[in-house]
């Protein structure tokens, strides 16, 4: 489970706890106003998203889920209050959760966006995020195998030296 502080932008603060479950394709996220004005928005980048659920009373898009035939990319989920007074209230906080295809994500810290009634924003780091693997990630076992090979072949090949030189 991951919290994550922000950065602050003209006093408005929010801190946001949560991130993936165990099987890696529920991400849920408690949002808390620290701050003196509503939560107005909050956006989620992602990879391989499915679904995204905000609270009651917002409306939601997004770019880069993945559907039939889609152009595999990184996207991000946004959430807005319908109406500014159903934002977030100071010290209120709000759950927001999204879906997505574990295959070829994982989780890591990243940044994800609140915005105020008052027109500031804040920025949350280290909030527990699907990402895209990296070439090293999936490849990893591969590689370490691969390596432990060649050490194996070169280790081999200097003992045979060895004891032909001998």
């Amino acid at each position: 489970m991951f919290s994550a502080s922000p950065s602050v932008a003209r006093g408005q603060t929010a801190t946001i706890t949560g991130g993936a479950d165990a099987s890696g394709k529920t991400y849920t996220w408690q949002i808390a106003n620290t701050g003196a004005s509503r939560m107005v928005e909050a956006r989620f980048p992602h990879y391989r998203a499915t679904l995204f659920f905000p609270p009651v009373g917002w409306s939601s898009d997004c770019t880069g889920l993945v559907r039939p035939g889609f152009k595999e990319e990184s996207g991000v989920c946004s959430a807005r209050a319908t109406d500014p007074g159903d934002g977030i209230a100071p010290g209120r906080s709000a759950s927001f959760s999204m879906q997505v295809t574990a295959a070829g994500t994982k989780r890591g810290p990243a940044e994800a966006v609140i915005r105020f009634a008052d027109g500031s924003e804040s920025v949350v780091k280290g909030v527990e995020l699907p990402l895209r693997e990296g070439i090293g990630d999936k490849y990893v076992s591969l590689i370490a195998l691969g390596a432990a090979f060649i050490i194996f072949v070169a280790v081999r090949t200097l003992r045979k030296r060895r004891t032909e030189t001998s």
